[in-house]
């Protein structure tokens, strides 16, 4: 056991490999700086003459602590004494998530494991332990040119979660708080060396979120496109019309990788529940007495809730640890942050937390018919789309259709969103030859959500024989995810039925339609009637079903 807790203890030093090199028994000046739901260092010395520092190479794994690091600096150097200097930072494991780059990825109503799964794909690292009850979360997103790491810290600042990093096993954890209260307290004369406490108003009661393309939560937030919170100014005992009259603090949080209200509206509430309070941070350092004592009660970790008490200063507050820098050989050196992180003690690289967005985007949606097809009398789908907008927005959708009438005949096509029509039916005339027709249009106001468009053609008689390719579509517009068809599994079906004017004076219809699904979805029933001034009156049903 001793031997196991040396081993430990002391830097491990690993080739590029992955082949145990050294033991770093020599090394000093070592600890590491821990910042919540953001970077974790390790920083160390070795003796310039050591010939172990020649093992030590970039992008190398150093294993410390039970955590796995990888090499991102190595610093050597003679000061003015003329005496030389041999330093070493690494990142914990996660920076690994950088070497894999997203050209473009799209993950459409996911739930968490499965999208983290397509993120963390052939990186080496799995999805860890998820928090209860956040399995079923589902999320979208639409990035370009992002990094896996940046992508798995964005999910779960979407999802609300925290991320703990199992660094030896290379699994992620998601969960709701790191940390706990484990009753560990810091005493002025005990374990508080010194403290600094700078506090500064609550800086707004009201946020107005914006999402991707203007995205707002009105939908999901009783038509209401912000969210308010004066719980501090009615605690101090305003009322609550009069701290909305007076103390009315309005944020406009505008971030671009929301693409779902659910998603935003909770954001903005976390988010809210801190700016609306006044912000209390505290600077101290502590003697970690738990390296002393062995004394689980001294013992306090990076997100533990503690307890400051200072009888000096009135001080007795329960509040967060934020960030830890520890000093394993000299823990009097400790230092700890509470509550909220000083504006520039974090230090943030643009690799470790991005805060650059993908500028809105027009896009387009393409799909091609396929396999030759020929259409008849029946009515048939030869052309399905699924749509996804995360937003409200105008589409601008085109068909191109070549085909060959075997007679001369008349085609009908109608385009049909989730069961509806959009616009009138059009109708061409064809003598028997080759025809190509272009069909510009528009969809207006399209709301969000998903949805299916489908073209539906039939003819009055004889048969078009359309040709590989022969029928395309597209679909341009803002706040798009989709994809063709084919990846959503659907029937459609549909009937008409023709009826002699001469022979019937009467006509009714009745339908009962049954449809089991496996799992959840959606089922769209559209029907048509229409009466001609000839000799027929004709009845259309189309019947779709999607299944997710």
């Amino acid at each position: 056991m001793h031997q196991m807790n040396i081993s430990r203890d002391v830097i491990r030093v690993y080739d590029l490999i992955g082949n145990l090199s050294a033991y770093l028994e020599n090394a000093k000046n070592i600890h590491t700086d821990d910042f919540l739901n953001d970077k974790s260092m390790l920083y160390f010395e070795m003796p310039f003459n050591d010939p172990k520092v020649r093992l030590i190479q970039y992008d190398g794994q150093l294993v410390y602590k039970n955590r796995r690091y990888i090499v991102t600096e190595i610093e050597d150097g003679m000061e003015e004494s003329g005496r030389f200097t041999f330093a070493v930072t690494a990142e914990l494991a996660y920076i690994e998530l950088l070497n894999k780059v997203f050209p473009t990825i799209e993950i459409n109503a996911e739930e968490l494991r499965n999208g983290l799964e397509k993120i963390l794909s052939g990186t080496g690292w799995k999805v860890g332990i998820i928090e209860a009850g956040y399995e079923d979360e589902i999320f979208s997103l639409k990035e370009s040119r992002k990094t896996a790491l940046w992508l798995v810290r964005q999910v779960a600042k979407i999802v609300g979660l925290e991320i703990q990093w199992d660094s030896m096993n290379r699994l992620v954890h998601f969960v709701k708080r790191i940390g706990s209260n484990r009753g560990a307290s810091f005493r002025y004369r005990k374990n508080l060396k010194s403290v600094k406490r700078t506090i500064t108003p609550p800086e707004a009661t009201v946020i107005i979120p914006y999402g991707k393309n203007g995205l707002t939560i009105a939908d999901v937030n009783d038509g209401k496109n912000y969210v308010e919170n004066y719980d501090w100014y009615v605690s101090q005992g305003v009322s609550l019309s009069e701290a909305r009259q007076k103390y009315r603090k309005e944020y406009i949080l505008e971030d671009e990788r929301f693409i779902l209200p659910g998603n935003l509206k909770r954001y903005a509430e976390d988010l809210l529940k801190e700016m609306a309070f006044p912000r209390i941070s505290y600077q101290v350092t502590v003697l970690d007495l738990s390296a002393i004592t062995g004394l689980e009660e001294d013992k306090f970790y990076l997100g533990d809730d503690v307890r400051i008490y200072n009888e000096d200063l009135n001080l007795d507050v329960t509040t967060r640890i934020l960030r830890m820098k520890v000093y394993p050989q000299e823990p009097w050196r400790n230092e700890v942050e509470l509550g909220f992180l000083e504006p520039g003690l974090g230090d943030i690289s643009n690799d470790s937390i991005s805060n650059d967005v993908q500028a809105a985007q027009p896009d387009l949606l393409f799909i091609k018919s396929g396999a030759a097809k020929t259409i008849g009398t029946s009515p048939l789908f030869p052309l399905q789309i699924s749509i996804t907008n995360f937003g409200s927005t105008n589409a601008q959708i085109g068909l191109m259709l070549i085909c060959q009438a075997k007679a001369a005949l008349t085609v009908t096509i109608k385009l049909m969103f989730n069961g509806s029509d959009i616009g009138p039916p059009i109708k061409q005339y064809m003598p028997a030859g080759w025809h190509t027709i272009g069909l510009p249009f528009i969809i207006a106001q399209m709301p969000s959500g998903t949805g299916m468009l489908e073209v539906q053609m039939f003819t009055d008689t004889g048969t078009i024989d359309i040709p590989q390719d022969g029928l395309q579509m597209f679909v341009y517009a803002q706040n798009l995810l989709g994809g063709i068809s084919s990846e959503v599994p659907r029937p459609s079906v549909a009937e008409m039925y023709s009826f002699n004017k001469a022979n019937y004076t009467t006509i009714q219809t009745r339908q009962a339609v049954a449809i089991v699904l496996d799992g959840p979805g959606r089922v769209n029933v559209g029907e048509h009637h229409s009466l001609q001034y000839e000799n027929s009156i004709s009845t259309h049903v189309a019947i779709n079903t999607i299944r997710r």
